[in-house]
């Protein structure tokens, strides 16, 4: 026998999940007042007020009462199975103790009956109402029949009418419930059943014994507020080998969370359905901890005067970069602090390369004797010993300047005496063994400029055209591949005349020189390959012009020059300011020396010291100046020298 509850829930269970799946068509027709119903010959036998009465031979079998509604109201039910005399169930009747029964007709689809007795039996009887074993219910002065041999009380005695609903269960899986509540009138027959859920959604069966409709409606509803994923198609992941989808997780159609999912499996949930920054970040970055390195090269630059070059290359993971390093043709390389911070690999570098010759040595080319003329010779340093050049080459000229790129040492300019009788705007090239014009256009004539290699390129800026303080010039050109190219740079240093350049960290670095308009200049500049800036150092050399200068060690070394008298002065340029340093030995104060950088060292020759044209070889090791024995060149000012 089952209980009440269970009863309830049964049917509850069995309409909400599976319409219909108690059994086949409802049956007979059920009372309008909750009684039973029953079809002709399919009841027992009814006394007056409708109590079954069994009667051996009916096939009427009953199972012990139990409780009608909440405990201690005194109703009970009871029920009962009438079988034919072949032994076939052929209705259920459930026996309410107050005299009421409802009769579920050829013993399947019971779910609106055990409803309508559950709905009943949740009714509190009224304090003076019960049932008269086989009278009807009073209404007072009169009486109503139930329709089909069932009696319900009408009158206030029986009940006052209402609504009650069953426990709440599941709706879908989405945290809501529903609940079936049946509406009864004020003499307890059902007048409505309606499945309310919690979010405020109802669904009202058609009829008390119609809720197929409702049912239908309900399985529906929750049926979509079960979760359901849907899945991009797959996309690549970063440049990994791995891909992954985006996936949505809906419920009755509303967002309710994104996340991400790789080939591998891994997931990672956005915050919420719009904002998956977070998400993005992690799978970004897990995707390329997955991606193999590529390490990728710039173009090919000279490295030094004997062919070699070098290159910049980057190696990344997932576009991102994790290494930076200058390699070079000979086989060096030199790794960057990080990517974008390569000030001390570039200073190795470039003081490898400077390192570098294919015949070994410094070249001189010219100057201003002593009486004024300019020279025609050229000079080769072996590190010991000055050997003298080929004498065909430039015509005799002071003051031009020179780099070294593409395995040429660059010469360019000049003017034919001290007194500039003759300025010249010619090209000329170094290749080892001896000079060739290179080129015959390009800038103006001029001389004193400052030139420094640059990468791929040698730079030049400034110089002079005549004596005249008007002739000071300020353009920048460019020598790649032998052409000369005129740049625009946003900014550029004022016009001058007799600066210094050097290299350092990628940049050309100028200091000093002589304006017409300002005299004197002690500013310095740095030029990247597209602009110039001028740098604010805290300490600087004084104000001066044609002072030697050359890079070594991760420093540009400069000496000398003229602040209206010779100066004996070393400073050094680390990058961002100027040191003055204190050598143990020093040349004596001169202006217009020639220096370049050679072997690991720097060579200056020469240079005027006090009006005194001076022939004598110094060499700085990285701390001191030492003098050399060396004889060869003639005393000079203002000589070209470079390394090839």
């Amino acid at each position: 026998m089952r209980s009440l509850v269970g009863i309830a829930l049964a049917a509850s269970v069995c309409l909400t999940l599976v319409v219909g799946g108690c059994g086949g068509s409802n049956g007979a027709a059920l009372g309008g007042d909750g009684g039973q119903a029953c079809t002709t010959g399919s009841c027992p036998p009814q006394g007056d007020g409708g109590n079954p009465t069994p009667e051996s031979g009916n096939g009427l079998t009953c199972g012990a009462p139990t409780a009608c509604g909440a405990s201690g109201n005194g109703r009970t039910y009871e029920e009962c199975t009438q079988v034919t005399p072949g032994g076939q169930c052929s209705a259920i009747v459930y026996q309410v103790s107050d005299g009421h029964a409802f009769t579920c007709a050829g013993c399947t689809n019971c779910g609106p009956v055990q409803q309508q007795l559950a709905s009943y039996c949740a009714i509190p009887p009224s304090g003076d109402a019960g049932s008269s074993s086989g009278g009807d219910a009073s209404t007072g002065d009169s009486s109503t029949d139930a329709d089909a041999g069932g009696d319900a009380d009408a009158g206030d005695d029986a009940g006052g009418g209402g609504t009650t609903c069953l426990p709440g269960v599941a709706c879908g899986s989405g945290g809501l419930s529903y609940k079936e509540c049946t509406t009864t009138g004020r003499g307890g027959a059902c007048t409505s059943i309606q499945y309310e859920v919690s979010n405020g959604t109802s669904f009202t069966c058609a009829s008390c014994s119609d809720c197929n409709s409702a049912i239908q409606q309900l399985d529906a509803y929750c049926a979509a507020e079960n979760p359901t994923t849907t899945c991009t198609a797959s996309s690549p992941c970063e440049t990994s080998p791995l891909t992954y989808q985006t996936c949505t997780t809906s419920i009755g159609g509303t967002c309710e969370a994104v996340y991400y999912e790789t080939s591998d499996s891994q997931i990672f949930h956005c915050t919420s359905c719009s904002d998956c920054s977070s998400a993005l970040s992690s799978l970004d970055g897990y995707c390329t901890q997955h991606t193999p390195p590529v390490t990728t090269c710039g173009s090919a630059n000279a490295c030094g005067a004997g062919g070699a070059t070098y290159q910049l290359c980057t190696t990344t993971q997932g576009g991102t970069c994790e290494s930076q390093q200058y390699t070079t043709s000979t086989g060096q390389a030199f790794s960057c602090s990080a990517c974008g911070s390569c000030t001390l690999a570039l200073t190795g570098l470039e003081t490898y390369c400077a390192s570098l010759t294919s015949t070994g040595n410094a070249v001189l080319f010219g100057g201003f004797s002593s009486t004024g003329p300019g020279l025609a010779d050229t000079w080769l340093w072996n590190g010991s010993t000055w050997t003298a050049g080929p004498s065909v080459g430039p015509s005799a000229r002071g003051d031009a300047n020179g780099a070294t790129v593409g395995g040429q040492l660059v010469l360019f300019g000049g003017t034919s005496d001290t007194g500039v009788m003759t300025a010249y705007g010619d090209t000329w090239a170094w290749g080892g063994t001896g000079w060739t014009q290179a080129a015959t256009t390009g800038p103006s004539i001029r001389f004193g400029t400052a030139m420094a290699t640059l990468g791929s390129r040698i730079v030049l800026f400034g110089g002079a055209s005549t004596n005249s303080a008007t002739s000071d010039l300020a353009d920048t050109w460019t020598w790649s591949n032998g052409v000369w190219t005129q740049l625009t740079p946003a900014s550029s240093p004022p016009a001058r005349v007799g600066a210094s350049a050097a290299v350092l960290n990628g940049q050309m670095v100028v200091f000093g020189g002589l304006s017409a308009a300002s005299g004197y200049l002690g500013d310095t500049w740095t030029f990247d390959g597209t602009t110039w800036t001028q740098q604010s150092p805290a300490t600087s050399p004084a104000a001066r012009y044609y002072a030697a200068a050359a890079t070594i060690g991760g420093q540009v070394i400069l000496f000398g020059g003229s602040t209206g008298v010779d100066n004996a002065d070393t400073w050094a340029w680390n990058g961002s300011t100027w040191t003055q340093l204190s050598p143990a030995a020093s040349p004596a104060v001169r202006s217009g020396a020639s220096a370049t950088a050679y072997d690991g060292t720097i060579v200056l020759f020469g240079g005027s010291s006090s009006g005194v044209y001076q022939s004598d070889t110094w060499i700085w090791n990285g701390s001191t100046w030492a003098s050399t024995t060396a004889t060869g060149p003639q005393a000079r000012f203002g000589a070209m020298m470079g390394t090839l």
